[in-house]
């Protein structure tokens, strides 16, 4: 097997030279038992995380015996660590298809926050998950990003950073890339952990279309003034 040629891992998402990704990350047919399964799985890791959930509990809520669970996916930890992988795949798919490589960094970077909790918002089960994980240590979150190596935030991450090394009008920002990607990480994520304090401390309810709008309107004014970048007195 010839090897890839130097920079191949600096191309954009668009690049022709994608690497597959292992069947053991994807998401089953939903209309499959190994489907029916992932979905009763991850509702029922959301509502009780990882210690809380049993394969029995998973194999009743998805209408199959429980020897199926282990048939399909080896043990508890093994569909933990597949439930976490594809949400996670599924988040950054909809946050950059499309996006990365084809906009400037900063729009890209400045539309992060509010396309992620507007994405919680859709999905209020992933945000439960996602909030019990982390709330737990965020042990297998760690351990899946890197199992998803090129795949996962550490792909995204680092065509970032290429796009900026390039020089190129679309990856101008000022500000270090790692820099940015943490600050408007610990934003995005810390909106969903704290979401019921947000509303009891100063009413601002998630859930309602109006205050979300008004709430992703000043996120983005505020990103779009600290990531444009500033030009030379």
């Amino acid at each position: 097997m010839s090897s890839a040629p130097a920079g191949a891992i600096d191309k954009p998402v668009h690049s022709s030279a994608k690497p597959v990704l292992p069947e053991h990350l994807s998401q089953p047919d939903p209309e499959s038992p190994a489907g029916r399964i992932y979905l009763a799985a991850r509702s029922c890791f959301a509502r009780q995380g990882f210690k809380g959930a049993t394969t029995r509990g998973i194999a009743e809520a998805a209408g199959v015996n429980q020897a199926l669970v282990h048939y399909y996916f080896g043990s508890k930890a093994a569909l933990y660590r597949r439930v976490l992988g594809v949400e996670i795949r599924q988040i950054l798919l909809y946050q950059t298809e499309g996006r990365l490589g084809a906009m400037p960094l900063n729009e890209l970077l400045v539309g992060f926050p509010g396309r992620l909790v507007g994405w919680f918002r859709q999905h209020p089960e992933v945000a439960s998950l996602l909030r019990s994980e982390i709330g737990a240590g965020g042990r297998g979150l760690q351990e899946i990003i890197l199992e998803l190596g090129v795949h996962g935030p550490l792909g995204i991450r680092r065509q970032a950073n290429a796009m900026q090394r390039a020089h190129t009008p679309a990856g101008a920002l000022d500000l270090p890339v790692d820099h940015v990607l943490a600050c408007i990480l610990s934003l995005s994520y810390g909106m969903i952990l704290i979401a019921p304090l947000l509303e009891t401390v100063i009413r601002l309810d998630l859930t309602r279309d109006n205050q979300w709008k008004g709430l992703q309107a000043s996120l983005e004014q505020l990103l779009l003034h600290g990531l444009s970048p500033k030009e030379s007195a």
